[in-house]
């Protein structure tokens, strides 16, 4: 039976298809392959793999790995690992059995000479000012502290060097008029070799960035709204000041800030009055956002309402990273405002187990809290379903938290705050145990649970 012409093509699309899946599969295991390898080599631990591209976008996750340098190799080693297959397949390419065989390995090698024309891209939009804080190369320049244009320089040197030892010993010519055969291509005008796989390799990125955008899923993408996105290289960070972005609000605001965070040392992002007024959640001039040295794929900062005045957000840090920041805003719901109200009752000490009245809530503790470490306040029994704590804390002390804990996981529902009102505690099989530490002070804690 006879194909028509229009089956000859779906036919050749769907080989087409299938084998630039295929060749993105290969180049995705060996590329993450190289940072895991990088990883496991500086005595770290790789604790996700994934390659999946079809559902996730690939990335490993590693821990004990802190210095620069060795993540800097790490992040490296992803975009360098698969080229050591390079030039093994420049080699076997003339010497392929079968059009199937010399299909596959010339898509390889196009593939893989693509790859580093995108790391020359990345490199000189990193050093012209746009950071991609993703990208393998931008994380190497941030961490190893190299020029973005040498580092583009060299990956140029790189692609040459190769199309050089394609053209001298991959005798790709003569492999592409034998694939050409697939498509009775030969009556094509032969083009100068060098033109062809640039040609070749633009059109594989493409491809490439085709199939990621149809099929990749991104974790990290945000499904919330916003009107303003920061991103920062904490290296761009002016030496003498931690802030980098400020906002005046005319009206009370409720503000949302969700962001994502990449770093090896320790941060502390902060939100602060720049007229020094007390915010209503820890009666101080700034509010501690975040703090710790984890990367962070999405956080949450949400539903604080901001009245009129100035305002800053501040990094304070001592080494390289990353933070994308997106806010959004919106019109204070009556609820918050009466927040705000119990908040002020708080902070002047006039709060009482009466003033706060929500449908649901029973008081389950009441009581003062002395200085001290890992103190247990109470605990609550298990429960197949979501509870909700809101918890206020009255009196003057240096440092405060208060720490969930069930099936072996602590969960932080105050850290240097006044109150949480809301707070999800997840279903969970053992007791929920609530644990204190104050220090340098006695405060007054009331607790209620949904």
């Amino acid at each position: 039976m006879k194909y028509n012409a229009f089956g000859k093509s779906m036919v050749f699309i769907m080989i087409l298809i299938g084998l630039v899946l295929g060749v993105i599969l290969f180049y995705t295991v060996v590329h993450e392959g190289g940072h895991a390898l990088a990883v496991l080599l500086f005595g770290g631990e790789v604790t996700r793999f994934e390659v999946n591209f079809l559902f996730n976008s690939p990335h490993i996750s590693y821990v004990g790995i802190a210095d620069p340098m060795q993540k800097a190799v790490i992040s490296l080693a992803g975009p360098l690992f698969p080229l050591l297959f390079l030039g093994g397949f420049i080699i076997l390419l003339p010497k392929a059995k079968n059009i199937v065989t010399h299909g596959i390995l010339f898509l390889l090698v196009v593939c893989m000479h693509a790859t580093i024309l995108v790391s020359v891209i990345i490199a000189i939009t990193h050093g012209l000012g746009s950071a991609l804080p993703s990208e393998d190369i931008s994380k190497f320049i941030v961490y190893s502290g190299a020029n973005s244009f040498v580092v583009a320089g060299a990956f140029l040197l790189l692609l040459a060097i190769f199309i050089g030892f394609l053209v001298r010993v991959g005798k790709v010519k003569e492999t592409f008029q034998e694939i050409s055969k697939l498509r009775n291509l030969k009556e094509m005008p032969v083009l100068p070799m060098g033109p062809k796989i640039l040609s070749g390799s633009v059109l594989v990125s493409v491809l490439l960035l085709v199939t990621q955008g149809i099929f990749y899923q991104e974790p990290t993408t945000p499904s919330f709204t916003y009107h303003t996105k920061i991103t920062i290289a904490f290296e761009e960070l002016e030496s003498d000041s931690p802030r980098f972005y400020t906002f005046r609000v005319e009206e009370p605001t409720t503000y949302d800030f969700i962001y994502s965070l990449e770093t090896n040392s320790e941060v502390i992002l902060s939100l602060r009055s720049l007229q020094g007024e007390s915010f209503a959640f820890n009666n101080r001039d700034s509010i501690v956002i975040y703090k710790g040295g984890k990367n962070l794929k999405q956080a949450h900062f949400t539903g604080f309402t901001l009245f009129e005045g100035d305002y800053a957000l501040e990094i304070t840090t001592d080494g390289p990273g990353f933070l994308t920041m997106h806010i959004d805003t919106r019109t204070p719901q009556e609820r918050e405002l009466e927040y705000l109200d119990v908040l002020a009752e708080v902070n002047s000490g006039t709060f009482s187990a009466e003033s706060y009245q929500e449908e649901g809530y029973e008081l389950v503790y009441q009581g003062y809290v002395l200085s001290g470490a890992d103190q247990l306040l109470f605990a609550i029994p298990s429960a197949s379903h979501q509870r909700q704590v809101s918890t206020f804390v009255m009196g003057d002390y240096q440092e405060l938290s208060l720490e969930y804990v069930a099936d072996g996981v602590s969960r932080t529902i105050l850290d240097g705050f006044n109150a949480a009102i809301g707070y999800g505690l997840p279903a969970h099989k053992t007791q929920g145990e609530f644990w204190v530490k104050v220090e340098e002070g006695t405060v007054q804690l009331i607790v209620y649970v949904k």
